[in-house]
């Protein structure tokens, strides 16, 4: 998937942050106060929504947690901003 993104983005003169290496240990498997990936239910702000869209049989609601689809949670921003920092700032050298 990665290869792919990083294919992609080169199409269109844009730069690719690969995360992956970082982010080793926090996927959407790991303890939930290591995980940096919310699963298919997951800790969100109340304008998600509860329930899975598209008709799957999840609620969300029925154990607290918001529809969050294997979404990045604050701990993964977290460790996304330095490295998208330094990408920005590499890019502006290069011009």
């Amino acid at each position: 998937m990665n290869t792919i993104i990083r294919t992609e983005a080169a199409k269109g003169g844009d730069r690719y942050v690969d995360r992956y290496a970082s982010s080793v240990g926090h996927d959407v498997c790991a303890p939930e106060d290591t995980q940096w990936i919310e699963g298919i239910c997951g800790d969100a702000e109340p304008f998600w929504p509860a329930m899975v869209p598209g008709g799957l049989p999840f609620d969300c609601a029925a154990i607290g947690k918001r529809a969050t689809l294997l979404h990045p949670n604050a701990r993964e921003h977290a460790n996304a901003a330095p490295l998208v920092e330094r990408a920005v700032r590499e890019a502006l050298l290069e011009r």
